[in-house]
């Protein structure tokens, strides 16, 4: 679902829409979240999601993924991977077999501070903040 909506930038907005008088599409939805609903079981029935991981995490992961497409756009078209595979981490069961997490995207040239580059010298860490 993660690759459709970063490939088809208004897929996102199907998924959210209600189309009352579309009952086929209704419909396929209903039957679309049953399925969602069977992986989860099958996936945490065999070890490999989390037993916190519920339906309601599709979502969050949709919106997030929907965001960095959104923001990365063309300068950086395949970054939603990179997140996808530490969501999908995220919600692995410790020890399960996860897929390689894909390089980092270059970053764009407004982005370019935000990320160290070899040779560049990382700020020093702050002291705390004493608590009051």
């Amino acid at each position: 679902m993660c690759a459709i909506q970063a490939a088809e930038r208004g897929f996102a907005d199907v998924l959210t829409m209600a189309f009352p008088a579309a009952e086929a599409l209704d419909r396929l939805s209903v039957e679309a979240y049953h399925g969602f609903l069977d992986l989860i079981a099958r996936a945490k029935d065999t070890g490999h999601l989390r037993e916190d991981f519920t339906d309601r995490d599709l979502p969050i992961l949709l919106m997030a993924n929907a965001g960095v497409v959104n923001a990365a756009g063309d300068a950086a078209p395949d970054a939603w991977q990179r997140l996808v595979a530490h969501m999908l981490r995220s919600y692995a069961t410790p020890g399960a077999l996860c897929s390689r997490c894909p390089a980092p995207p270059h970053p764009p040239p407004s982005t370019a501070p935000w990320s160290a580059s070899p040779g560049r010298r990382r700020p020093r860490r702050r002291k705390p903040l004493p608590r009051p």
